[in-house]
């Protein structure tokens, strides 16, 4: 005699949470540290880059204030330039980084059962408004540091 048994199996995402605590914390842990010397060293390359380009850009500074540029005019350009920087990182971030961590979390929900995706809106606007004040602001700390010769002399130093 066969007996017809039926059996239900119930999942529940939050006992699995609970028993991967320890797990996921050190796991955030882990990666939070990660992330945060992979944003240090982005920044400390980024102020690198845009120190070293003030430095080669002076020449080119001196000669547009000697043929007529203003100080204000350099300025606003500058912090044009900046913004255009932060507007492309920020559109290949929005298209290209948001495919990868959809991607990301549609693997990682297959893979693990109690995993719960959440797109980082606040964090990455955080990381916007960073980006933005760094790449307006350090141009402008760097060429008012170059910029506080006479033109005379900046352009002096390249024909020497």
């Amino acid at each position: 005699m066969v007996q017809n048994a039926k059996t239900v199996a119930l999942n529940v995402k939050s006992d699995q949470i609970d028993s991967q605590r320890d797990y996921i914390f050190f796991g955030r842990i882990v990666i939070g540290g990660i992330c945060a010397m992979l944003l240090f060293f982005g920044i400390a390359n980024y102020v690198h880059v845009t120190i070293t380009s003030a430095a080669v850009r002076r020449k080119e500074l001196a000669v547009l204030e000697s043929i007529g540029m203003t100080a204000s005019q350099i300025r606003k350009m500058l912090i044009l330039e900046g913004l255009h920087f932060c507007l492309i990182t920020t559109g290949l971030v929005i298209t290209l980084g948001s495919g990868a961590w959809y991607a990301f979390g549609r693997i990682m929900k297959e893979r693990i059962a109690y995993f719960l995706f959440r797109y980082p809106c606040e964090e990455l606007l955080l990381c916007f408004g960073v980006l933005c004040l760094l790449c307006v602001l350090i141009p402008l700390v760097v060429w008012k540091k170059y910029g506080r010769e006479p033109v005379v002399d900046r352009l002096r130093q390249f024909t020497d």
